[in-house]
């Protein structure tokens, strides 16, 4: 929903993805920690953060929703065949790699 309505960003290590106008844009060479502690310093100041449910229900709420996670088959590499199926949003590719990204999570992979 955020996405259809212009309201989506993200930020990642030296860069954002932003909607400007009517197409979205990435901005390099960003400073995602002065980025994110501008965010942060703005919504202190509507008033206190907290998860929406009151203190010590996220745990609960998530373990409810879905138990206790067991290792899953770690997934193939992650490929784009083509040009990832005709599609001209960069946020579309942006999505298969944090699904992709989940699934090595689940996984629990061993690292070195």
């Amino acid at each position: 929903q955020a996405y259809k309505d212009d309201r989506l960003v993200v930020l990642c290590k030296g860069a954002c993805m932003l909607p400007m106008g009517t197409q979205e844009e990435n901005v390099y060479g960003v400073d995602e920690v002065a980025v994110l502690q501008t965010i942060a310093r703005e919504a202190r100041k509507k008033g206190t953060v907290f998860w929406g449910h009151g203190p010590g229900t996220k745990a609960s709420l998530m373990q409810k929703a879905y138990g206790y996670p067991s290792a899953q088959p770690v997934p193939k590499p992650l490929t784009f065949e083509g040009d990832a199926g005709g599609s001209v949003n960069s946020f579309d590719y942006l999505v298969e790699y944090v699904k992709y990204i989940n699934l090595v999570k689940q996984a629990k992979p061993s690292l070195p």
